[in-house]
């Protein structure tokens, strides 16, 4: 398997751990915030059904206005439509790196939004697997604290209920 199949895949796990986090969701858990300034459960919701998809393509095509395109399919979303926008995430994620090529991966430079310049493959490590991952614990812990104090570990890591 390669190494971009394996990030496909990881990112589809973490589409699959955030599906999984939001039916653990208690009730009325989408308007919990820490505080003053920062995200609502659903803002942040609604930020990681593009920001993997969204910073991939940015990464590629080296415009950030790809991602400003991404980010407005996720400015309304309700609760209930979380789900399959993160499947539609984790699909068009496999299509579209599915489509670049190894060497491509290796050799095409890519800027990171701070202006750093890295090969294409960091700058997916970078992107959408750090952001993905980064974000998908901030659901987790912003969970707990709207009280599904039952999650564990596992839920956050494998996106399943210990057993």
């Amino acid at each position: 398997m390669s190494q971009l199949q394996n990030l496909v895949d990881v990112l589809g796990h973490e589409c699959d751990i955030v599906k999984h986090l939001v039916s653990r969701l208690p009730e009325g858990a989408e308007s919990y915030r820490p505080s003053e300034g920062q995200r609502s459960t659903l803002e942040l919701l609604r930020y990681l059904t593009y920001c993997g998809i969204g910073a991939a393509r940015w990464a590629v095509e080296g415009d950030v206005q790809v991602w400003k395109d991404e980010a407005v399919r996720g400015q309304e979303l309700t609760l209930a439509e979380i789900p399959d926008a993160m499947d539609r995430q984790k699909h068009v994620l496999a299509d579209y790196l599915g489509g670049l090529g190894s060497d491509e991966v290796a050799d095409t430079p890519a800027k990171l939004p701070w202006g750093v310049e890295v090969p294409l493959g960091r700058a997916l490590l970078e992107m959408p697997l750090k952001w993905m991952t980064a974000y998908r614990m901030q659901l987790f812990l912003y969970a707990k604290a709207a009280g599904a104090v039952d999650l564990t570990t596992a839920d956050n890591w494998r996106g399943a209920a210990a057993s």
